[in-house]
């Protein structure tokens, strides 16, 4: 697996290492400030079922909402991690069951977005502001933002376990495949 342990203030220098899952799932009991790296070159590529939730105005719980339309969809459980604190509701939602291809990903979490607009779009995209690096980053559980030099304490684990909060590593999944639309005849 791929890891970003450190980046530059002005996000145009990252360290990446490469190291086998086992060791990373062993190492993020403690906080290393590590990113999981997700490659975004190949719209094909298979990763965890996962979403970004960011909410930065409402005052109420969004958690719950944000389960209670995933269950709509999936027939799945979740992993969750938390890094809310004042001002900001943030999760990472995990599903335990299925992987996709980032190009259903990024479908899915649009259609998403268009309903709840803290899903974040940003982290399915790559940005030419690191480097020009087609990849992309999403914080791990148990880890904070200090190697990006952001202010934000460690991702809580709330629900589920470490081993499903893993977007690349998706050994023992099944394809999740969006069911196809009605046909115009029926």
């Amino acid at each position: 697996m791929q890891i970003l342990v450190k980046e530059s203030k002005d996000k145009k220098e990252q360290h990446i290492i490469t190291l086998p899952y086992e060791t990373v799932l062993e190492q993020i009991h403690k906080d290393h400030g590590w990113f999981e790296v997700i490659p975004m070159t190949d719209p094909l590529i298979r990763i965890r079922l996962f979403f970004d939730i960011d909410e930065h105005t409402v005052k109420t719980p969004i958690l719950p909402r944000i389960l209670e339309e995933l269950r709509k969809r999936f027939d799945c459980d979740w992993a969750i991690s938390c890094g809310t604190r004042e001002g900001i509701q943030s999760y990472h939602i995990y599903s335990t069951k299925y992987y996709c291809t980032l190009r259903t990903l990024r479908i899915i979490t649009r259609e998403l977005y268009a309903i709840y607009p803290c899903f974040d779009i940003r982290v399915l995209y790559f940005s030419l502001q690191n480097g020009e690096k087609e990849q992309s980053y999403l914080r791990f559980p148990n880890q904070s933002k200090d190697s990006i030099h952001k202010p934000a304490p460690p991702m809580n684990l709330i629900q589920g376990s470490l081993q499903d909060c893993f977007v690349t590593h998706i050994d023992g999944l099944q394809l999740y495949t969006p069911p196809s639309p009605p046909s115009p005849l029926t």
